[in-house]
C-alpha cells in the first residue's frame, strides 16, 4: 500500500476496471456492435489480431457460435396436466387443489378444471418448479413420475385415483405471466393454489410478479462479459492500451475476447472514473467462455 500511494503520489495514473454486464450468446453481436461504434473502430482479439468493418465483426460472431452451444436456461414454471377419474361434486376446486398440492408439495401453481361427461375431471395449469426446501423439478417424465410416487402415496390418492404429467417448461416471469394469461382467455375459472380467482390478464401478470418472482430463481446464461478499463486525463494513451492487453491476456488466458480502444477527444465525457466515463484511453471488452461447458 505504501508503494502504491507513493507512486500515486509522484503522479502515477491508476486504471479502473469495471464489469458493466453479462449476457447470452445473444447478446454478442449489440456488444460488438457498441465496442467498436457500429464497426468504425478497430478491435483486437485474443491472439493480437485486428479486426475492422462489419463483416469481420460478423465472422467473429460466427466462429463464436459453438461457444454458446448446451447453454441452457433454468426450468422455472412447468406446465401440467392431471387426469381425475372422479369428480368431487358441483364444485371441484377443492378436491383439485387437494390432489394438486398433495403431489406438488408447497409450491405455488394456477389451473383450470373441467368437468367432463363421465365425471371425470381435467386438469391444466402452471406450477413454480423450485419449491420452498430447494428442489427443483425438471418437468418431463422423469419429474412426472415423482410427483406421481408422492400424490399415490398420499391419503388424497385413496378418495380421487389422478395421472399427473408435464406438457412444457420455460424460464422467468415473462414465460409466466404470458402462460397464465393464454390459460384465461381460453377457461373462464383459473384459479391459483390457494383458490383465488385469476379474473383478468392483470391479475395473472401480478400474480407472477409479486408472488412467484423471487421462488423462480431463474438462471440464465453468462456467455459474455462486458468489461469497461478507464484511466485519467494525461494517461499515456499508447502505455495504457499495453496495459490492456497485458490485463486481458493475464487474466482471461484461455478465453475468447476483443477490445477496441476508445478516443477521448471524439467522445468526451467526464472526468470522473465510471462506466460511462471515457477518458484518455478506455478499452471495451465482450468475453466470451473457451469452454462452454
Amino acid at each position: 500500500m505504501d508503494v502504491r500511494l507513493a507512486s500515486v503520489a509522484k503522479g502515477s495514473q491508476p486504471a479502473v476496471v469495471k464489469l458493466a454486464s453479462y449476457g447470452g450468446g445473444a447478446r454478442v453481436g449489440s456488444m460488438l456492435n457498441y465496442v467498436s461504434r457500429g464497426g468504425e473502430l478497430k478491435v483486437e482479439n485474443e491472439n493480437g489480431e485486428t479486426l475492422r468493418g462489419r463483416e469481420e465483426l460478423a465472422r467473429l460472431r460466427g466462429d463464436w457460435n459453438h461457444l454458446f452451444q448446451n447453454r441452457t436456461e433454468s426450468r422455472d414454471i412447468g406446465a401440467f396436466s392431471v387426469e381425475v377419474s372422479v369428480s368431487g361434486g358441483s364444485n371441484p376446486h377443492e378436491q383439485v387443489r387437494d390432489i394438486v398440492s398433495s403431489g406438488f408439495g408447497d409450491r405455488r401453481y394456477a389451473y383450470s378444471v373441467e368437468t367432463r361427461n363421465d365425471g371425470s375431471l381435467k386438469v391444466e395449469g402452471y406450477v413454480v418448479l423450485r419449491s420452498g426446501q430447494g428442489e427443483r423439478l425438471t418437468a418431463d417424465a422423469k419429474a412426472a413420475a415423482i410427483v406421481q410416487e408422492r400424490f399415490d402415496a398420499s391419503a388424497v390418492a385413496k378418495e380421487a385415483p389422478a395421472a399427473f404429467s408435464f406438457t412444457g417448461y420455460g424460464n422467468g416471469v415473462e414465460y409466466g405471466a404470458a402462460k397464465l394469461r393464454d390459460l384465461i382467455a381460453q377457461r373462464n375459472d383459473v384459479r391459483d393454489d390457494q383458490g383465488r380467482l385469476i379474473a383478468d390478464d392483470k391479475a395473472a401478470g401480478d400474480l407472477v410478479q409479486k408472488e412467484w418472482r423471487d421462488e423462480l430463481h431463474s438462471r440464465k446464461s453468462r456467455d459474455v462479459m462486458h468489461v469497461i478499463m478507464s484511466a485519467r486525463a494525461g494517461t499515456d494513451a499508447v502505455a495504457f492500451e499495453g496495459a490492456v492487453r497485458d490485463f486481458l491476456a493475464e487474466q482471461f488466458a484461455g478465453h475468447r475476447y476483443v477490445f477496441a480502444m476508445h478516443d477521448p477527444e471524439a467522445e468526451p465525457r467526464s472526468g470522473r472514473f465510471g462506466i460511462d466515463e471515457i477518458n484518455v484511453g478506455e478499452a471495451q471488452a465482450p468475453l466470451v467462455r473457451q469452454n462452454p461447458n
